[in-house]
């Protein structure tokens, strides 16, 4: 498999934030901490690991907004609960995706001689934990956004 180079970043983003209902528009400050991986090992790994880490902390700051709620009216943005049904969504799905390959490689690799039984619960557990995992990833902008961002 080879090496890997982790980094992680933890900084402030600085954005408009924009109300949908009341048209408020105030700059903000989002925090985020992320991590960010890359293939080997040295200098090169080590700037396109911070790089990464820094474009997924960017991507959480920004997706933070949508689930911040507006200083002046206490609303947050009607594109928030769609975003948080595609990643509800997205990870039940590539769960089930998961468990459904990961029976089929079980079953594959013992060319039948494995407890089918076993194997199913292996397979669901595994698309659970994937669920879960993703979920967990996905839904970091909805989870305590407000005390994460501060309007200037």
């Amino acid at each position: 498999m080879g090496m890997q180079t982790i980094a992680k970043v933890a900084e402030s983003f600085d954005g408009m934030f924009e109300c949908g209902h009341c048209a408020l528009e105030v700059p903000a400050t989002v925090y985020a901490r992320s991590s960010g991986t890359a293939r080997g090992a040295g200098a090169q790994a080590q700037a396109l690991a911070l790089e990464n880490a820094e474009m997924d902390a960017n991507a959480l700051a920004s997706r933070t907004l949508q689930f911040v709620r507006c200083p002046r009216c206490g609303k947050t943005d009607p594109t928030g609960p769609s975003y948080r049904i595609q990643a509800t969504i997205g990870a039940i799905v590539l769960g089930a995706i998961s468990a459904v390959l990961s029976y089929l490689l079980v079953a594959m690799r013992t060319r039948g001689t494995a407890d089918a039984a076993a194997a199913k619960w292996v397979a669901i557990g595994f698309g659970v934990f994937m669920v879960l995992l993703l979920y967990w990833k996905w839904g970091r902008p909805w989870r305590s956004p407000d005390k994460r961002t501060v309007f200037h």
